[in-house]
């Protein structure tokens, strides 16, 4: 008997001797309290619903249950354009939720389905493989966020240009970019994930596929997370040069993350220099991707069915939409904060903006610009250049958030 058939053997008679435990039965999604809002699409972005979830689910006037469902933001396109139906284990987040524990899960009528409300994607729809319409939809844009290559801590690696990239993932050994020669050390996303599809677009890969180890979400798992996991599991084998991955930011700074692994800077094509999203390795600021130096980033993208107007026709898709985009004032907290707690950039943060991923920048200066007040709260010093008031600037400086921001 093989020493594979003995560990199997006696694993199974432990779990047959094992005193057994009632096993909880997931919910049914459609009887959560409050209205369950369906979502689907980006893994990345579940640094977002864990924290805004709670909030919403509390709002004073406008309760809803965050149930969503976490495979990939292309896939939630596909779906959203397709059937629309959506028929196995989703996560929601109660009003009670810490955070940090677990995400309860919801089960949903296998035999039914359901419609999702809203998808969220972390690129533009013409990004996804196939680059599908979307007739009778409208794209809305949410706050920012951007995607960054990770090694582990142990690597000495700091930096990887787009050209680079590009022959790394396009042509694994072949490419020649040493150390990252081997192929089965990349820990990359499916290609329906938009964490791909906006490097993607950055790297010029184009529709070509990728070397590396593919993570897709399935069941319960994350595929951002799994990322993450395999890239510190190279920490100490020895292979940690020659280990890359892919994370969206938001996830990077989630919990200890950057304790495990580090961002590399990133120099993209016609650019002299390499830069981190943020001004150092060490900061929070977002301050390279918010004046355009760091090329890796996007808008969240909420695509949701509209009317003659371009109105959402669905109830609840509108409310997520106005709520991220600041058009609604909920009771009870502050959208721009949930954001920034979510280590998202809220777009009156941002000095410039593109028309899509790698589209060309061009300034940008928001209605009410909140840039010293999110530095402030993503990093918890005072910001460099900002001047703090209680009520009154000068000249058209106005007060907002306890510091002078312009209009």
């Amino acid at each position: 008997m093989s020493t594979r058939s003995i560990v199997l053997g006696l694993f199974a008679l432990g779990a047959a001797l094992a005193p057994r435990t009632a096993l909880a039965v997931d919910p049914a999604c459609n009887t959560l309290t409050p209205t369950p809002l369906y979502l689907s699409g980006s893994t990345a972005l579940e640094p977002l619903l864990k924290t805004i979830g709670p909030k919403v689910a509390a709002d004073a006037t406008s309760p809803y249950t965050l149930v969503y469902l976490k495979d990939g933001s292309c896939s939630g396109v596909t779906r959203i354009i397709g059937d629309g139906l959506i028929k196995q284990t989703m996560n929601y987040i109660p009003a009670t939720y810490d955070g940090v524990s677990a995400v309860p899960t919801c089960s949903v009528d296998a035999t039914a389905g359901l419609a999702g409300d809203l998808v969220l994607s972390d690129v533009d729809a013409s990004l996804c493989p196939g680059s599908p319409a979307i007739p009778n939809l409208k794209d809305f844009n949410g706050p920012v966020n951007n995607m960054v290559f990770v090694v582990p801590n142990t690597s000495t690696q700091t930096a990887i240009s787009a050209e680079q990239a590009y022959l790394v993932f396009g042509l694994a050994d072949a490419g020649m970019v040493a150390p990252w020669l081997d192929k089965m050390y990349y820990f990359i996303r499916a290609v329906d994930s938009g964490t791909r599809a906006m490097i993607t677009a950055n790297i010029g890969t184009g529709s070509h596929a990728w070397n590396g180890v593919s993570m897709k979400p399935t069941g319960g798992s994350n595929g951002t997370g799994d990322v993450l996991n395999y890239v510190v599991g190279q920490a100490t084998t020895g292979n940690q040069e020659k280990t890359i991955g892919i994370l969206g930011e938001d996830f990077y700074d989630q919990s200890n993350n950057r304790s495990s692994v580090k961002a590399l800077a990133y120099r993209a094509f016609k650019q002299r220099y390499a830069y981190w999203p943020d001004s150092t390795l060490t900061s929070r600021d977002k301050r390279n991707v918010r004046d355009g130096r760091y090329g890796i980033w996007g808008y969240i993208h909420m695509l949701a069915a509209v009317d003659g107007q371009g109105v959402p026709t669905n109830a609840k898709a509108k409310f997520f939409i106005d709520l991220l985009q600041g058009t609604s004032t909920p009771v009870g907290y502050d959208v721009t904060d949930a954001i920034t707690d979510s280590h998202l950039t809220p777009t009156c943060a941002m000095n410039v903006k593109h028309p899509i991923e790698f589209g060309a920048l061009t300034p940008y200066a928001p209605d009410k610009p909140c840039g010293c007040s999110f530095e402030k709260r993503a990093t918890g010093a005072e910001p460099t250049g900002c001047m703090a008031c209680t009520g009154t600037c000068p000249g058209t400086q106005v007060c907002r958030k306890n510091y002078c921001e312009a209009k």
